[in-house]
């Protein structure tokens, strides 16, 4: 049920301090000291975030029953809603960053500010206006400074001369250039990832480096820390394009200096942990594990607690300790990878990659079985991108040889000969497979006695290690139990 998936997540989501509110805030609620069904949902769903929709609406009701229980799961986000936008935990310094606090009293100032004008009281409705404008202006929200100077223009002109008429629309001017250069920014960043997060190539629609020359004009201008940071931003999807590693890393060093030296109201947590993850991701795709990891260190002191954000981290620090064979340490972070009940394509690729990696735990582990049924779940990612397909394929085949299902590794080492001569010609992998089959069909013709097949397939090891479609990592590339390896541990006949 959707209803009951979205309250999962919100309460999933909620910090200790919000959790001691609520309860305390509920017990209002509480008819005669008998809890209602609202509160013992939100009880029950603090003891097992995991519960199911019908097991929880038959402790509620004694049966299932879906019509109440969707309203009930909806009274309760509203009301768990109404309770996070209270004062005392909107401006708690335990519970939010001093910018997002200062973030939340400039939305507030705009409500007193409606309420005073209702009222008719102009002099305290500008003294709002005032404190918004400052707050708006020292944190750059721009979005918020110019709504503020609108509504003070405006008032202003009804009441004084062209003087400070004049002031507040330079005034205005000046930060509209500054709101649409950010949003010009944010727009291109927003293109960007999002052409890398779905795999397409970088499109010719803009010039990315001349729009980096053109913003860097604006902020020198301006004078603008988010345009600034705007900039480190694209100027590391710009070298990341050109897979100029080295300096992707250089600048987000830059960055997180940068963001050091401003103050607390300034530096949002997003900012520091975005550049946080894409130094680590840089020092992942130089082979810098243990240095990525101890960047990962400096993430977790910002206690993240957003469900995405946190899935991003366990997924690269899993990556980060499989590739330098700590697999107890991996599986952990494995581990705290969720299945995604949301509706979004991602949760697919998402879930699918939780499925392989589980796969990939399962074969180090030499539980070939589980191995193989954990591939089996995997539901699109490999009909979408024929990289992971061609990685599925390889590892259920090994996993096949390991277990000594002969007769169905013949059969898939003969689907992989078809894969590679159609959709799989397109992976970036294919010249690397192609060797990969050729040893595999010896491999099978000489019934899998791997002693004998290496005596005539010398040199195509090598080959297989030579062929790399650039000299970095690839933190989500799906080729995580190498070809080459597995194969000389058979060899020794020791396991991988």
């Amino acid at each position: 049920m959707n209803e009951f998936n979205k309250l999962r997540e919100l309460i999933i989501s909620l910090s200790e301090i919000e959790i001691k509110f609520l309860k305390r805030n509920f017990k209002q609620f509480l008819p005669n000291g008998t809890d209602t069904n609202m509160i013992i949902l939100f009880n029950l769903l603090l003891k097992n975030s995991s519960i199911e929709y019908i097991s929880a609406s038959e402790k509620l009701y004694g049966l299932e029953n879906k019509s109440a229980f969707k309203k009930l799961a909806q009274r309760l986000t509203d009301r768990i809603l109404d309770s996070l936008i209270s004062k005392e935990l909107l401006l708690n310094e335990n519970n939010h960053s001093e910018r997002n606090r200062e973030l939340f009293q400039i939305k507030r100032r705009f409500l007193y500010y409606d309420i005073l004008s209702v009222h008719g009281l102009n002099g305290l409705a500008l003294n709002c206006l005032n404190q918004i404008i400052k707050s708006a202006e020292e944190l750059e929200f721009y979005d918020y400074l110019l709504i503020a100077l609108n509504m003070k223009l405006v008032r202003l002109s009804r009441r004084y001369g062209i003087s400070k008429f004049d002031k507040i629309y330079k005034e205005i001017e000046f930060y509209n250039r500054c709101s649409i250069s950010l949003n010009k920014a944010n727009y291109l960043l927003a293109y960007y990832t999002s052409m890398k997060n779905s795999g397409e190539v970088y499109s010719s629609q803009y010039n990315l480096l001349g729009e980096i020359k053109t913003l860097e004009v604006d902020c020198n201008f301006t004078g603008s820390n988010r345009i600034k940071s705007a900039l480190y931003y694209l100027k590391g999807i710009n070298f990341s394009s050109l897979r100029q590693y080295e300096k992707a890393k250089t600048n987000f060093y830059d960055f997180y200096a940068h963001l050091k030296r401003r103050s607390n109201k300034q530096s949002k947590n997003n900012d520091l942990l975005s550049c946080l993850l894409n130094i680590c991701e840089f020092e992942i795709k130089t082979f810098e594990f243990r240095k990525a990891l101890m960047y990962f260190g400096e993430i977790d002191k910002l206690k993240v607690v957003n469900k995405f954000n946190l899935d991003i981290i366990n997924e690269m620090k899993f990556l980060c300790f499989l590739s330098i064979g700590e697999i107890d340490s991996s599986q952990k972070y494995l581990k705290r990878l969720e299945i995604n009940f949301d509706e979004f394509e991602y949760s697919l690729f998402h879930n699918d990659r939780i499925s392989f990696y589980n796969g990939v735990i399962a074969f180090a582990n030499q539980e070939f079985q589980s191995c193989s049924n954990y591939l089996f779940d995997i539901k699109k990612i490999d009909k979408i991108n024929p990289d992971w397909n061609l990685c599925l394929r390889l590892l259920l085949i090994m996993s096949y040889i390991e277990s000594e299902k002969y007769s169905l590794a013949d059969s898939n080492i003969e689907n992989l000969r078809k894969f590679l001569k159609g959709k799989g010609s397109e992976s970036i992998l294919v010249a690397k497979f192609k060797i990969i089959y050729k040893i595999l069909l010896v491999l099978s013709k000489f019934g899998y006695d791997f002693k004998r097949t290496a005596s005539q397939i010398e040199g195509h090891f090598e080959l297989i290690d030579s062929i790399s479609t650039d000299n970095y990592f690839d933190y989500r590339s799906p080729y995580l139990i190498p070809f080459t390896p597995w194969f000389k541990s058979k060899l020794k006949n020791i396991p991988y």
